[in-house]
């Protein structure tokens, strides 16, 4: 009996107390923001909750609930910078969510808090509330050489872990892969990506390992790449393609923590061995063969933006999007032995024996707002090897994007420009958004040089779950210089483009556009005909681009 009388009191005592712990508390004063906790800046943090709710699909809930998995709890805590016993730092909170929101299975996350008085004073309760977008979906991928279509599980089961499997046809050979992603690696704790593809005449393969990321302001960060693509076709119509390599890459952060930006001197490795020979008849603007072996130690310093301005007006359904308020970019130089040798349509080969090589790779961007109701995004891109003054496998592209709030939709003007010099035999297609691309005859789309510049004013017009589908008014203009050798054509060429389309525009960062034109050539070089026509276009969100290019497949 005195056992029970025990137990029973015990109970009564720590009951209490757990189901606190499994529960948010009820409170008066709640406080709601996808952005940060200002007014409670500095109060003791009592307890953290985390909420997750399953995606809103509509007519198809029914089917959903039964497949979906929601998101686990504790893959949304492991990217918060606040714990209990901490108090609230602004810029944590910031942070927290920011990186919350570029989970792609999320479709918004925001943190409420909650004082609530209790007898010894009043406690501060913090509920971080997400929502899981719908994350099984097709892909499918076209260029001139390989086409893609596959589906990806970017939330599996839960945990956060991004699954892929593809088929896929390249240069008219028959292939499957597979693609996977963990910010955990796996109970590792690295950041894991893989991807493997398997055809009939070669294989890609591609492992990258980080340290991962705990905040924006780490003290040193860490990566490794390795990839190897091999392509032997039996028939000389296709290309034949061996690029292997590695980059190993340190960091170590040279700025106080509490900086705007965090400065990164970097240093590490890398090697390469690539052998491309192009098909006959290839679309190239450089040497049609290609042997390089570089192996070298490198140096470089990046920078990152640890203060963000948020805008609501860019995307319909007033999704934050955050605008980083310094000026961000990485740049590698590799230095070491190396040898090129390098084969044009006509003409001998150029031999160079093993002497010393330099290998750039750089990124620099920056954006702003000029107003609360205007953001400008300009970036620069260069990569390249430099031999005994002489430059080859050079790229050089730059962008400028500016867009304005409107009366239900955005004027939105994108110029862009990109200047090819001895491109390796794979490259094939220039990587500037061209809005006229499709007025532009495939014989002289890829270029040595192109400019590309257009305007539009789009207007939401319906909502489609995370999807809105909008209306747009457009002109386009494109310039090419310099086609390549199969185009049989060495003058310029300019087209001139109005039109009018519609578009699957996301209602959260991160997502893809999907673009139907309908245009009119209303000026065009002489010698081609100005023929209206309809075009599809999927553009990828902005950010996915911003950074320095690498060797391989990422």
């Amino acid at each position: 009996m005195v056992a029970m009388r025990i137990s029973l009191a015990v109970a009564t005592a720590v009951l209490p107390s757990l189901l606190l712990g499994q529960d948010p508390p009820q409170c008066s004063s709640v406080l709601k923001s996808e952005v940060t906790l200002g007014p409670v800046s500095g109060h003791r943090i009592d307890s953290v909750f985390v909420e997750t709710a399953k995606p809103q699909l509509g007519r198809l809930a029914s089917l959903g609930e039964k497949i979906h998995v929601r998101t686990r709890p504790e893959v949304v805590r492991r990217e918060l910078l606040f714990a209990p016993g901490d108090t609230v730092d602004t810029l944590s909170v910031a942070e927290s969510l920011r990186r919350l929101r570029k989970l792609s299975f999320l479709e918004y996350a925001r943190v409420e808090a909650r004082q609530c008085p209790t007898q010894s004073g009043e406690t501060l309760s913090l509920t971080v509330v997400t929502r899981d977008s719908w994350t099984t979906r097709p892909d499918f991928r076209a260029s001139s050489t390989s086409q893609r279509i596959g589906l990806t599980e970017r939330n599996l089961l839960g945990t956060g872990r991004t699954v892929g499997i593809d088929l896929s046809s390249r240069n008219g050979s028959l292939g499957a892969g597979v693609t996977t992603f963990d910010a955990f690696g796996f109970g590792t704790g690295m950041t894991t990506r893989a991807q493997y593809h398997q055809y009939s005449d070669g294989s890609a393969r591609s492992i990258s390992l980080a340290r991962r990321q705990a905040s924006l302001m780490d003290k040193w960060r860490g990566e490794l790449d390795l990839y190897d693509q091999q392509y032997e076709p039996k028939d000389a119509v296709s290309d034949n393609f061996e690029r292997a390599g590695a980059e190993l890459l340190g960091g170590l952060r040279l700025t106080p923590r509490r900086a705007a930006h965090g400065v990164y001197l970097l240093a590490g490795a890398e090697s390469e061995n690539t052998s491309l020979i192009a098909a006959q008849n290839a679309d190239v603007v450089g040497p049609i063969r290609v042997e390089r072996h570089f192996t070298g130690p490198q140096l470089g310093v990046s920078v990152v933006s640890a203060r963000y301005d948020t805008l609501t007006w860019l995307l319909p359904g007033g999704a934050v999007v955050d605008v980083p308020r310094t000026v961000e970019g990485e740049f590698l130089i590799g230095m070491g032995r190396g040898s090129v040798s390098a084969r044009d349509t006509a003409g001998p080969p150029e031999i160079s024996h093993a002497n010393f090589m330099t290998h750039y790779d750089g990124w620099l961007g920056h954006e702003w707002l000029p107003t609360r109701r205007s953001r400008i995004v300009s970036d620069i891109w260069a990569s390249g090897y430099s031999r005994a003054g002489q430059w080859q496998s050079n790229r050089t592209r730059a962008a400028i994007s500016a867009e304005h709030a409107a009366s239900n939709g955005v004027w939105r003007l994108s110029i862009a420009g990109e200047h090819l010099r001895e491109p390796d035999p794979d490259v094939r297609a220039l990587g500037i958004y061209d809005r006229a691309l499709a007025f532009v005859p495939r014989r002289v789309r890829f270029s040595e040089s192109a400019f590309s510049l257009s305007l539009e004013r789009t207007r939401h017009l319906k909502s489609f779950g995370p999807q809105e589908l909008d209306a747009s008014i457009f002109g386009a203009v494109s310039k090419r210089w310099d086609p390549s050798s199969t185009a049989n054509a060495s003058e310029d060429f300019m087209v001139g483009v109005a039109g009018i389309g519609v578009a699957l525009v996301p209602r959260r960062p991160g997502r893809a556009t999907v673009r139907l034109d309908y245009g009119f050539p209303v000026t065009v070089s002489p010698g081609f005909k100005r023929t209206p026509r309809f075009s599809i276009t999927i553009l990828p969100w902005l950010e996915t681009s911003r950074h320095r290019e690498k060797n391989g497949l990422y």
